[in-house]
């Protein structure tokens, strides 16, 4: 038996192999995809929830955006935030939102690129490290697109609790959570 050197790159091919089983796995099983709308979409290799072929950027208050995403069936985004300072404060009485389908006040809008519906369980948000909570009064559904409801509103009254009392200008991050697990983080600036 003759023995020769060993090749070198052997193990990159098992490398390549297991990750590609790794990626089909994921795929399969419905992996959820963060993607930031801030990013061009093909720099990161995701296609942009279908939503009649346009992508919405963040808009000035709302500097990062992210879909969370099932692969056919939800591509929910933060699409739009108007969050003004003096709508939140320390002393605020509230800690619920409720949904609509116009924004109105204080509000995050919530679109669906997938065809399934999403509900919100909560939302939270961070401002100068801690983080104040909000859960919805009453039903708060994200509908799939092309229904009526896949762009919902939530909508914050004005005794909203947020401690301590935010600044115009000031950062803020938050999470929107699904009913279904899913989250969707986003962030911005106090108006």
């Amino acid at each position: 038996m003759a023995w020769g050197k060993p090749r070198r790159g052997g193990a990159s091919g098992a490398v390549v192999i297991t990750t590609l089983v790794m990626v089909a796995v994921a795929a399969a099983s419905g992996f959820i995809i963060y993607h930031n709308l801030g990013e061009a979409s093909s720099s990161i290799g995701i296609d942009p929830p279908p939503d009649g072929g346009e992508t919405s950027t963040p808009s000035e208050f709302t500097s990062a955006n992210y879909t969370a995403a099932v692969p056919g069936q939800l591509a929910v985004a933060v699409r739009d935030a108007a969050l003004p300072a003096n709508g939140f404060n320390a002393t605020g009485t509230t800690s619920t939102f409720t949904c609509a389908a116009s924004p109105s006040g204080a509000y995050l809008a919530l679109t669906n690129g997938g065809t399934g519906t999403a509900g919100v369980s909560y939302i939270s948000i961070t401002s100068a490290g801690v983080v104040s909570e909000f859960t919805p009064s009453g039903e708060c559904d994200i509908g799939g697109l092309g229904s009526g409801s896949s762009t919902t509103f939530a909508l914050f009254p004005l005794s909203s609790e947020v401690s301590p009392t935010p600044l115009s200008g000031q950062d803020y991050t938050g999470v929107v959570g699904l009913s279904d697990g899913l989250s969707i983080p986003f962030a911005g600036a106090w108006q």
